[in-house]
């Protein structure tokens, strides 16, 4: 199947590489028949830079970027262009390890790495601007380490680091920082900042590695949830690690115990739990990703399987590495997903495995 699908994208041009993408989606009943979900892998040997993929986006232009542990990765549907770091190179992208790519409303691509702050791509030149953090500026980067970024109405964006958030001026590129005050409910509950939503109602989420936060523009204050163990109604856990909204505005929240579902109106949260006994449960509580598969239907990311939820009965359908079988999971340890006509997942490889990426063709046999 992975030679199948290489030899098809090969032979496509940019534009006919979109079509095709989205040629392959059909409907098909996952929980009918969960044993036909097949899948196709690339690695290193298809000419990734590295196979621990932290990040995946498929831009305006139709490009697939993916970010690794060593270097960032387009893929123009016949060949790779990798970016690595370089020392030596101050237009070189800041870092090895891509840890999430963003795409802007005016068509920028914006790369945080692990450890070299904020890189912005120059298109025309195809080289990078670099932001990083400056002790002696207050309106640099919070931290190097950036994980999540996200833009709001006004066309700013918000960055959320290891040491605090940070809203960026693209004019003036400079950032502001919000971070925790001890005794102040209003600001950030943790500056750890794990992810960030925009939500259909224009507020912004942010999942901390001590509760979720939600920033209202218009007070510019935050306000947080957190975990309470008498209170089965709350969060599940205090580190947020995924945010999703589904078209119905349900807030679903990844943590490291367990996934929840948030109600905005009633404000309580449904905790979705591994149960050993019920086998169309999750797979494992600690949730890495949650990306849209169809209308009623999400897909989970865990350390431990790759969860397709249906949301009206919250029955769960796992997948799982299979030594020896591969058209399974490379690995089951999910980092990221995508959904771009091809399913796409980042995994993180064992020593003794090759993970690299995985794709999920629906209904190759329409082409």
């Amino acid at each position: 199947m992975r030679s199948f699908i290489l030899s098809r994208l090969h032979s496509l041009t940019l534009k006919s590489l979109i079509i095709f993408l989205f040629v392959l989606v059909c409907r098909l009943s996952f929980f009918g028949q969960g044993s036909e979900l097949r899948f196709s892998r690339l690695t290193i040997e298809e000419g990734l830079s590295q196979n621990t993929v932290l990040s995946l986006l498929h831009d305006s232009q139709g490009f697939m970027w993916i970010g690794t542990q060593d270097g960032l990765n387009r893929f123009d549907g016949h060949e790779f262009r990798t970016y690595y770091y370089d020392p030596e190179n101050p237009r070189s992208i800041s870092y090895t390890a891509c840890s999430f790519l963003f795409e802007d409303s005016r068509n920028t691509l914006w790369i945080g790495t692990n450890g070299g702050g904020l890189s912005r791509l120059n298109r025309q030149q195809d080289n990078f601007s670099v932001f990083l953090h400056d002790p002696d500026n207050p309106k640099s980067l919070n931290s190097n380490f950036v994980n999540s970024i996200i833009e709001d109405p006004e066309k700013r964006l918000w960055i959320g680091t290891s040491r605090g958030l940070a809203r960026f001026d693209p004019n003036s590129n400079t950032f502001k920082r919000f971070q925790h005050i001890k005794g102040d409910p209003a600001s950030l509950s943790h500056n750890s900042i794990r992810c960030l939503l925009l939500s259909q109602d224009g507020r912004l989420w942010i999942g901390t590695s001590r509760g979720l936060n939600v920033y209202d523009f218009k007070t510019q204050k935050f306000r947080s949830y957190f975990h309470n163990p008498k209170n089965d109604n709350s969060l599940s856990h205090n580190q947020i690690n995924a945010l999703y909204q589904d078209r119905e505005g349900f807030l679903w929240i990844g943590t490291e115990n367990g996934l929840n579902r948030f109600h905005p109106e009633s404000k309580t949260f449904l905790r979705i739990f591994p149960d050993a006994s019920d086998p169309l449960s999750l797979s494992d509580n600690r949730i890495r990703a949650i990306c849209m598969y169809e209308k009623d239907n999400i897909l989970v990311g865990t350390l431990n399987g790759l969860n397709l939820l249906d949301k009206k009965t919250l029955k769960i359908h796992s997948y799982f590495n299979h030594p020896g079988d591969n058209q399974s999971l490379s690995s089951n340890q999910i980092l990221c997903l995508l959904m771009a006509g091809l399913l796409t997942f980042g995994l993180e490889p064992k020593a003794e495995e090759s993970a690299g990426l995985i794709f999920r063709p629906k209904c190759l046999l329409l082409i």
